[in-house]
Parts: structure tokens; C-alpha cells; sequence
């Protein structure tokens, strides 16, 4: 007797399409693939379902990674494929402040201020949590 899976695929209206218009969604027979039951739904809906449940909590680890938690905010179980890029905060800080960057974010010398006020204040954090790990028996 074969068992019942779940599928979902994107629909695309052109072979170059980038965007799916349609998901399809149903049942098939794993052993065949034959499909039991289907049904087309619209991509907006689809995403606009999924992505607003979407919650993305950026964290950084004591070893200066900058990483994010992602989880459905209705505490449903993250997708075990879902990766997240992870990135040590000093590769993070050389790349948003490259030449190219810059340019690109037509940024200003006084964000730039500001962004090094929040790394100083980000480097006394730093020492302190030492200091306080340091001070324990």
C-alpha cells in the first residue's frame, strides 16, 4: 500500500519567469507521485502568508559572529533546510564600510560618527563582560 506526501511547487508563467505566479499544493502516492488532490493558489498569498509569520531576531555570538534566529511567530518548528548566514561582526563591519559600499549607500561622515560611537560603546561592553568573567572565582 503506498503512503500518502504532502507537495507544494512553484508555478512559473514563463520558462525565465523569476517570481512563481501559483504555487501548487496537495497530496500525492510516494511509491507513483501520483497526485490525489491539488489546488493552485496565488503566490502573494502564499508569501504574504508565509513571510509575515516569518520573525528574524539578529544576535551576536561571544566570538563576534553576527547571526540571526528565525522562527514562525506562531512558535511553529523552523524549517530544518532554512539556513542562515552567519558572519563574524568584524567581516560585517569591513564590508559595510568598503569604498563600493559607501558609494552605493551614498553614505554620510556623520553616520559613519554614529557607527563608530555604537562600535566603541559595542568595545566597553566587551571589556566589561571581561572584567566581570575576570572578577569570578
Amino acid at each position: 500500500m503506498s503512503h500518502l506526501e504532502p507537495f507544494a511547487e512553484k508555478l512559473y508563467a514563463a520558462d525565465n519567469a523569476i517570481s512563481p505566479v501559483n504555487y501548487r499544493v496537495g497530496y500525492r502516492l510516494s511509491a507513483t507521485q501520483a497526485v490525489l488532490a491539488q489546488i493552485e493558489i496565488p503566490a502573494p498569498i502564499v508569501e504574504h502568508a508565509v513571510l509575515g509569520k516569518l520573525l528574524v531576531v539578529p544576535r551576536i555570538t561571544p566570538d563576534g559572529t553576527v547571526t540571526a534566529d528565525i522562527s514562525m511567530q506562531n512558535d511553529l518548528t523552523m524549517d530544518p533546510q532554512m539556513k542562515v548566514a552567519m558572519m563574524p561582526i568584524d567581516q560585517l563591519v569591513l564590508r559595510g564600510t568598503e569604498s563600493e559600499s559607501l558609494r552605493l549607500e551614498e553614505a554620510r561622515a556623520s553616520e559613519l560618527q554614529e557607527l563608530l560611537g555604537l562600535l566603541e560603546r559595542s568595545v566597553s561592553a566587551v571589556r566589561t563582560a571581561m572584567a566581570t568573567l575576570a572578577g569570578k572565582p
